[in-house]
């Protein structure tokens, strides 16, 4: 249902006839003389907040009180016998008049004001229409149009000037509930957040909170909060897609970090971001929130799907049928859609995939509609988990969190906020919100194993998806030696380190970097190994006895802390070396080798992937990517 109102919905809608003289003044909602009017096919109801008599209220009655309440239902078809009030969690009946919209064919609508009228109309603009006018830049003009169905001239949109004068005067937002039908696909599709009243966008300007919600969808009770909120964040970036910025940094992650460390939160990272990790996850330990930045895809039939990476860091679009049951199962209350930085088709596929988890069961979704920047997302997350730690309803957070995004041509699409609100009150959590001793970030289920001193990421790397999937491949069996060979300067180093940073995971006991250039000896090569893990005093002075020493320590570490990872970069300069053949002929089977070099390695058990001279085109398109995350001075 449509609701508009600070505080909307009541936590307790009363029965007139349930209320006595002596009781106290509690939320009452009334049906209006003479309502709804029509407009454009559109019925529409009146509410009030805090009336302590028994009298019918209109219009004109609103303005002694300290808050109101105005709200318009678009909810499912009434039931055969159906009662036309709302009943409570405490058994009270509400005269809460409800008014279901309702998809038809042919784009039109069927407006059902149960126990008053019926009318169809159509909608504002069909689906194609919609997206050419946004494309062009049309913002007002749609926000316009939408306003004026939810809000036509007359008594409804004066006492809407009333209920937002009041609201501003407590320098709060007034909170408008929108309620789609059960079978609704189309009407969640518009972008209500961009009312427009002929003199700003309300939603963008914090003048107004929407939130929508789904007739389908019942509603929890808010949990009680022990100790900080937990949060689970997954930040998937596929090595297939183009983004811009650093990969290696999720915008995400670095603003909740803050919060973490005074106490607020709990923060774990799924590790590696597949939808099967975040799966076992969820199914492991509860959190109140779940948070997915990353990319996002409208399929065929205009299904949405989040893109997550594979095992081997391709793209992996994963649909609401896979993410429904694990999602509702972990009883998280809440999940937060942002698109990854330079995604630009993301946000209309997080915004559609918002009210599908709604109807699996997850009660409350924010998802971001609009492309924005990485430094606009840390500013939108920090101040909405820093709103939500404080037990702020989601409502009010999310209008706080959007007052963070500035320029103001990026604040026109405020977030879509789905909420499935029970007890009326726009509260995902009850308790008291106290900071607690920091704790640090965990990734789960698979953390990355420690990486030695001589590796350092590679912070912008575009294209050579297709040659890092091929090495994570080649070096995921056991005992495996991958070999990246070309000639100079094609990205060899720039492919293992990208290697190295998503494939960490598989290498709990570690991965060690050998830097060759100019040739090392073996015995320096054994010293820095020994050196990372500290467990040796010294090594012997026979080379022999040294190499015996270094392959048992190699041996136990993947014993007691699993398989690890040698990384032999400038392979060729050493490649003659036999004292260093016959080391790696003898490591154990838990210890993979990858190798970068000129040439192919001679000897057999290699698997060598050749990688060759980038097109120009994408050399050019590493410096732009390189120049946009100032990496290179200009």
């Amino acid at each position: 249902m449509v609701g508009v109102g600070a505080g909307w919905p009541p936590k307790r809608a009363v029965h007139p006839a349930s209320t006595s003289a002596s009781a106290k003044p509690r939320w009452r909602t009334l049906g209006l003389m003479g309502w709804p009017p029509r407009v454009d096919g559109v019925m529409l109801a009146l509410g009030a907040r805090g009336v302590p008599t028994r009298a019918k209220v209109g219009p004109s009655r609103l303005r002694p009180l300290c808050r109101v309440t105005l709200f318009i239902g678009i909810c499912a078809p009434a039931r055969p016998g159906a009662a036309r009030g709302i009943k409570s969690r405490s058994g009270e009946m509400s005269e809460a008049f409800r008014l279901q919209l309702i998809e038809r064919p042919e784009g039109r609508v069927e407006a059902l004001a149960i126990g008053y009228a019926r009318a169809m109309a159509a909608l504002p603009f069909g689906a194609e229409e919609l997206s050419g006018l946004l494309a062009d830049g049309q913002f007002a003009r749609v926000g316009q149009a939408l306003y004026a169905a939810l809000f036509p001239e007359g008594e409804l949109r004066e006492a809407l000037a009333q209920a937002l004068a009041v609201s501003r005067s407590e320098r709060r937002p007034l909170v408008v509930e929108v309620r789609f039908d059960a079978e609704a696909r189309a009407l969640p599709r518009y972008p209500w957040e961009l009312i427009h009243d002929g003199q700003s966008f309300l939603v963008a300007d914090g003048a107004v909170a929407l939130v929508r919600a789904l007739d389908c969808a019942l509603a929890p009770v808010p949990g009680p909060l022990e100790g900080p909120l937990r949060v689970l964040v997954a930040s998937p970036r596929p090595a297939d897609l183009d983004l811009a910025g650093d990969r290696t940094q999720s915008p995400v992650l670095k603003a909740l970090d803050a919060l973490r460390k005074e106490g607020l939160l709990r923060v774990d990272a799924v590790s590696p971001p597949t939808a099967t990790a975040l799966g076992e996850v969820l199914g492991r330990a509860t959190y109140q929130i779940v948070h997915f930045d990353g990319a996002a895809v409208l399929a065929a039939g205009t299904a949405a799907n989040l893109i997550f990476e594979d095992e081997f860091a391709a793209s992996a679009p994963v649909g609401r049928e896979a993410l429904g049951n694990p999602l509702f199962l972990s009883r998280a209350a809440l999940v937060v859609l942002t698109p990854a930085p330079g995604c630009e088709g993301a946000p209309a596929a997080l915004a559609a995939l918002a009210p599908e988890l709604v109807r699996a069961g997850v009660p409350a979704v924010v998802a971001v509609q609009h492309a924005l920047g990485a430094e606009q997302i840390q500013r939108l997350v920090a101040q909405l988990y820093c709103s939500l730690a404080g037990l702020v309803p989601l409502g009010e957070a999310v209008a706080l969190a959007r007052g963070q995004l500035l320029p103001a041509d990026s604040t026109r699409f405020a977030p879509v906020v789905y909420l499935q609100d029970g007890e009326g009150e726009g509260r995902l959590f009850t308790g008291k919100a106290e900071p607690a001793s920091p704790e640090p970030l965990r990734r789960l289920p698979h953390p990355p194993g420690r990486v030695s001193a001589g590796y350092r990421p590679e912070p912008v790397f575009v294209d050579r998806a297709e040659a890092v999937a091929q090495a994570l491949r080649a070096i995921a069996e056991p005992g495996a030696r991958a070999c990246l060979w070309g000639l100079g300067g094609v990205g060899k180093t720039a492919v293992a380190r990208e290697v190295v940073r998503r494939g960490a995971w598989r290498f709990p006991g570690g991965v060690i970097w050998l830097g060759l250039q100019g040739g090392r000896s073996l015995a320096a090569i054994l010293a820095e190994i020994a050196d990372f893990y500290r467990a040796l005093k010294g090594l012997a002075p026979v080379l022999e006895e040294a190499r015996r020493q270094v392959a048992t320590l190699l041996s136990e570490r993947v014993a007691s802390a699993g398989d690890l990872l040698l990384v032999l970069d400038n392979y060729e300069d050493v490649a003659a070396d036999g004292d260093l053949q016959a080391f790696l002929a003898g490591l154990p089977a838990g210890v993979h080798v990858l190798a970068t070099s000129r040439s192919q390695p001679a000897g057999e058990g290699w698997q060598c992937l050749e990688l060759r001279a980038m097109a120009a085109s994408d050399l050019e398109r590493i410096l732009r990517r390189k120049l946009e995350a100032g990496r290179i001075a200009v």
